[in-house]
């Protein structure tokens, strides 16, 4: 899938049943995703990133609601910025963000 917005970004998801243990689905998540805007740029800034998402979901099969969840998602990757008056000669900004997401029922 390609975003059309001002970053666009590119995603390859692949979902796996893993089984199914007294109703309760397991599903795996892996997914690759690239930021990439050489051809659209955010003003002077260009920026690339590419990451990972991997997640495992537990759904309850008779009502298909969400039983928990742990997704970890990490990205790295850099933003360039053109010189200007203040930094005639640009810059690069290196960016590394890492999530952990956990849904769990409530006690």
């Amino acid at each position: 899938m390609l975003g059309r917005g001002i970053l666009p970004i590119k995603v390859d998801t692949t979902y796996t049943l893993k089984g199914n243990e007294k109703g309760v689905v397991i599903v795996d998540v892996n997914s690759k995703r690239d930021f990439d805007d050489e051809v659209i740029s955010v003003g002077k800034r260009r920026m690339k990133m590419a990451g990972s998402y991997q997640e495992t979901l537990e759904v309850d099969e008779a009502s298909g609601w969400l039983i928990r969840s742990k997704a970890n998602m990490r990205f790295s990757g850099e933003m360039k910025m053109a010189g200007n008056n203040q930094v005639p000669q640009g810059m690069m900004v290196p960016i590394s963000i890492e999530s952990i997401i956990t849904v769990k029922p409530m006690e």
